[in-house]
């Protein structure tokens, strides 16, 4: 059973419709990147999932049966704002104590928390005394304290140097090994790619999930006078064809030396097989038309 369900989610901005028909399913132990453009509705849509934004339609929901209304909600999807909603005036430990009182958990839980996260040092220090990675800490903490099923993370990246991010993708690893599925959004590209296999990409308001971590793929270039009989006659399922290039473009290798032997029986003139590896980078530049 999925663990985050979403169908037909359509949002709007008066006239400018920013979710088109967004679905999608999570399944638990999940971890998603989610890439795209400012403005092409990263934030949007967890914020519209969390029920922060209105919608205009659409159905939401966890574990098959709980709705965007219920509290209960709250308790199996937490989220990590890319805003840094804290107060200076208290400390790390103060705010833990305030959700844990919301969820009414035993206040054992906050120091198997401070420990896991790793902020023992300064929890009780008042938050103005943070760094923007203690905070990002704090924020996680207090993110997973509930013992959430699903936690949607914004940017949690964002302003951190090259330890912190460091730091944190290990945290992320653990916690997604400890069962805990993440949808994360974010612009580096780097990270991403490092961390999960799982990226989707929004544009133009619609969801594309079709990445593969660096697909391999591999390319035969035929002569421009074989290529209509080869995708009139042999081309299959496996297999594209890049007119301009005059290339066969096979993406199952266990399909590639059929092909070949095909090829070679139909006397096609084959000008060369190379590998080509299709990068998170080449990915994106392709769906966002970027030369």
């Amino acid at each position: 059973m999925a663990l985050l369900t979403v169908e037909g989610l359509n949002k709007f901005y008066g006239k400018n419709h920013v979710l088109k028909s967004i679905t999608f399913d999570i399944h638990p132990g999940d971890l998603i990147g989610l890439v795209g453009p400012n403005g092409s509705g990263k934030s949007t849509l967890m914020r519209s999932v969390l029920n922060l934004e209105p919608i205009k339609e659409g159905t939401i929901r966890l574990l098959g049966e709980i709705k965007k209304e219920d509290t209960k909600f709250f308790k199996y999807l937490t989220f990590l704002p890319s805003e840094n909603h804290l107060y200076d005036h208290l400390t790390g430990r103060d705010h833990m104590a305030f959700i844990a009182n919301v969820h009414s958990l035993d206040r054992n839980c906050i120091n198997k928390v401070i420990d896991k996260v790793g902020i023992g040092g300064y929890v009780d220090q008042t938050v103005k005394s943070y760094s923007y990675g203690m905070r990002q800490r704090l924020l996680i903490a207090l993110s997973i304290l509930p013992e959430p099923k699903l936690i949607f993370m914004d940017e949690p990246f964002n302003g951190l140097d090259p330890t912190s991010v460091i730091e944190l993708k290990q945290l992320v690893r653990e916690l997604n090994q400890e069962g805990i599925t993440l949808m994360i959004s974010t612009h580096n590209l780097n990270i991403l790619q490092d961390l999960t296999n799982d990226i989707w990409f929004i544009k133009d308001g619609a969801l594309n999930k079709s990445y593969q971590k660096e697909s391999l793929v591999y390319l035969i270039e035929i002569d421009e006078s074989d290529v209509e009989y080869v995708k009139t006659e042999i081309a299959g399922s496996n297999i594209d064809i890049n007119e301009d290039k005059n290339t066969l473009i096979i993406k199952d290798k266990s399909q590639l030396n059929n092909y070949l032997q095909v090829l070679i029986r139909k006397n096609i003139n084959i000008k060369s097989v190379n590998e080509n590896r299709t990068s998170l980078e080449q990915t994106y530049k392709e769906i966002y038309e970027i030369s």
